[in-house]
């Protein structure tokens, strides 16, 4: 049976040095190994680097001369959300039924994206399906004992937003298929007819992105706003999960597809992480509840998250960071 056309959007930025060769090559491995889909027929893969400077592109092209695979690579770093935002207008272009976004730390089970997309097709309200992901080591394979990275995301009363199971021992906790806030932007099915819906206006939003990422302006070729550009990078996802809430759509986990996944960013990490990486993390958790939270939706939600935890939040970056 032949799948419909997929268009799978992997975005990298220094991933061989952050990840090494052995765990990108696992994913692009895994991508071109998906039962039902072929690549070049009814699978389209395109990687867009961020102007790394690690080499990636050569050892991309060295690595995978024979694959259908495209190779983009911008000018300067435009960020996880600009980046697979050119990746899915040309998607659109292409005339794929879904896009795929796809982490470069993460390796999808041969199984994987067939289900996801049989998934939706049964269920025409749901504009995305998210997979199971499991931790995995610096090869892309299972952590032992077998431990869940998401089951899809939640949101709390105090609108933060989390991965459900994250860190959790596999004991089929998550083993049924259900509907989810959203899913985590490492491994996202999206239809293409929740991405045209659910894309912004560019025009205002264009600007203002750019006087904060002056560099978002090396790249003037028109595209689909699917994630909002002033995010850059992380909580991204979680913004499109709550926008297409709002719309109507709905978000589907589906355990039968999974995948592992090296995760980095991880909040009992805060401290050894990078300040910028922090930086982002804070400001975004301020965009995100401009952009989405109406007080009419969750009144409850505007003095635990908004006030409060808002101000602990701004007294922490105040005496610690």
């Amino acid at each position: 049976m032949i799948g419909p056309r997929v268009y799978v959007s992997i975005v990298t930025y220094n991933s061989l040095a952050l990840h090494g060769e052995p765990c990108l090559k696992k994913c692009l491995d895994a991508v071109f190994a998906q039962r039902g889909f072929e690549a070049g027929s009814n699978l389209f893969v395109r990687l867009c680097d961020n102007a790394s400077e690690d080499g990636l592109e050569a050892w991309v092209k060295r690595q995978f001369a024979d694959a259908p695979l495209k190779v983009s690579v911008n000018a300067a770093n435009l960020g996880f959300s600009a980046a697979h935002n050119q990746n899915i207008q040309e998607a659109l272009d292409w005339g794929a039924r879904y896009v795929l976004i796809l982490n470069p730390d993460v390796a999808l089970q041969p199984q994987a994206l067939s289900c996801l997309t049989e998934a939706l097709e049964r269920d025409p309200q749901c504009g995305s399906a998210t997979p199971c992901l499991y931790r995995a080591d610096a090869e892309l394979a299972a952590v032992t004992p077998r431990r869940f990275d998401a089951a899809g995301m939640y949101i709390t009363r105090a609108l933060r937003h989390f991965d459900r199971g994250s860190g959790e021992v596999d004991q089929g906790q998550y083993a049924i298929c259900e509907y989810v806030f959203g899913g985590s932007g490492a491994c996202l099915l999206l239809r293409s007819a929740f991405i045209e819906d659910a894309a912004l206006d560019a025009g205002e939003l264009e600007k203002e992105s750019a006087k904060v990422f002056p560099q978002l302006r090396c790249d003037s070729k028109p595209r689909l706003r699917l994630f909002d550009e002033g995010f850059f990078a992380y909580r991204e996802d979680a913004d499109l999960s709550w926008r297409g809430q709002l719309l109507g759509w709905r978000c589907l986990y589906v355990p039968e597809a999974q995948a592992f996944h090296r995760r980095v960013v991880l909040p009992e990490r805060r401290r050894a992480l990078a300040p910028e990486l922090n930086l982002h993390s804070v400001r975004n958790r301020f965009l995100l509840q401009v952009n989405n939270y109406v007080f009419g939706h969750a009144p409850w939600a505007f003095l635990e998250g908004v006030l409060l935890r808002n101000l602990l939040v701004i007294l922490g970056v105040c005496l610690w960071e």
